[in-house]
């Protein structure tokens, strides 16, 4: 059989034509004896090719493997930085929420301060008046 009788076979079977994964085989060599030292050369290519296709595979395994891992490590790197910024985030909200509280504390202090003043006035003038009138 040619090349090209061999491609034409393996692609034209059950299943149709043209399938993804589908692998074209070409130059097969029986497992006969007596094959000739031309056939030497059509091996050597075979596996030259074969040879070079599985190092394409274990290359693309590695990248995909490290590629994966930059994916994980990057995930956990924002998800670490998010929770410090939510962290960060709150403890400022709550700095802000005690400044106010301290604020509004000090503005009701001065307020009942002024009462207490506005009281002991009331009471000092109604001494003096009580004593005024004795």
């Amino acid at each position: 059989m040619s090349d090209k009788d061999d491609k034409n076979d393996s692609s034209s079977g059950s299943g149709g034509g043209g399938k993804e994964g589908k692998v074209i085989v070409s130059n097969v060599s029986g497992s006969t004896a007596g094959s000739g030292s031309g056939d030497f050369h059509v091996y050597r290519n075979q596996r030259r090719k074969e040879l070079t296709r599985l190092e394409k595979l274990e290359k693309g395994a590695i990248i995909d493997q490290e590629n994966k891992e930059f994916q994980e490590r990057r995930e956990d790197k924002i998800k670490e930085s998010e929770e410090r910024t939510a962290k960060k985030s709150q403890k400022r909200k709550l700095k802000k929420q005690q400044r106010k509280h301290n604020e509004i504390r000090k503005k009701v202090e001065v307020e009942l301060e002024k009462i207490k003043q506005k009281q002991n006035s009331s009471k000092d003038d109604d001494s003096k008046e009580a004593s005024d009138k004795e």
